[in-house]
């Protein structure tokens, strides 16, 4: 479905209905939905665009490599789009591939730790900063407080990167993870809910983020089977994530709460 009916022409002149019109429009899964089934692209660029997020974790904060296939469902309002994509984390560099209709590389998205280029092969301009795709991959899945605890149920939280992360864990798996932004409400909370294969899985199976700022829902399904490897990648990860951390001035040590 073209991306124009989402928010009518009518609509598009003028600052203030530029911005009425924005969650949907700049939706940046709905792009690469609509790039990746081979729809239509607007042609016009003149439209106001969001700012990219002002920091991002480091590759390695997630220890070890991985190579994930995934299906990834992007909703707006009542509207949604699919498509098939990898997610590759080697040593120094985090990349999405987006597959086609007959599983051909539409794009490649690539995280070197000091840049995100996007490998644009659709022939369709992209209307908004790549570096968005990888702040949502880092949301839900790098480790963001550290190892995880030992306890049946209970909830952290701690200051990274400029957001409130606040955890909810269960059997040593996080369930739900929220990021609260400075001088925003709770309902507009980036929240991401998890599912598991199994209760030894650390790699969810199910990640569904909530955007409610933006207007937009994420099912990404992970088409993997916990390993040793990687689970012991898992937890690797899950410390260098909290040497990271640690070192950055703008992280704060995690706060514990168990719950009875």
């Amino acid at each position: 479905m073209p991306l124009q009916e989402t928010c009518p022409k009518k609509l598009s002149r003028g600052w203030r209905r530029r911005l009425r019109c924005f969650p949907r429009r700049w939706l940046w899964l709905t792009m690469l939905g609509t790039l990746a089934c081979g729809a239509p692209a607007r042609s016009r660029r003149t439209e106001a665009r969001p700012h990219p997020p002002s920091s991002l974790l480091p590759v390695e904060a997630y220890a070890g490599e991985f190579e994930w296939r995934q299906r990834i469902t992007a909703s707006w309002g009542e509207k949604s789009s699919s498509f098939d994509a990898v997610l590759q984390k080697t040593k120094g560099e985090l990349k999405l591939i987006g597959l086609g209709p007959m599983q051909s590389v539409v794009f490649e998205v690539r995280y070197t730790g000091r840049r995100v280029t996007l490998d644009n092969r659709s022939g369709r301009a992209f209307p908004f900063p790549p570096k968005f795709i990888v702040a949502d991959i880092q949301r839900a899945f790098y480790p963001w407080l550290g190892p995880l605890p030992s306890c049946a149920i209970c909830e952290r939280s701690a200051q990274v990167l400029g957001w409130r992360v606040a955890e909810r864990i269960a059997s040593g798996q996080v369930r739900e993870r929220r990021f609260h932004a400075p001088a925003s409400r709770s309902d507009e909370d980036v929240v991401i809910l998890y599912r598991y294969r199994s209760a030894a899985s650390r790699v969810p199976s199910r990640a569904a983020l909530k955007n409610p700022r933006y207007g937009y829902h994420l099912i990404i399904e992970n088409n993997v089977h916990d390993s040793g490897n990687a689970r012991s990648a898992a937890a690797a990860g899950q410390v260098l994530g909290l040497r990271a951390l640690y070192l950055s001035r703008t992280s704060s040590v995690p706060t514990l709460r168990r719950s009875k």
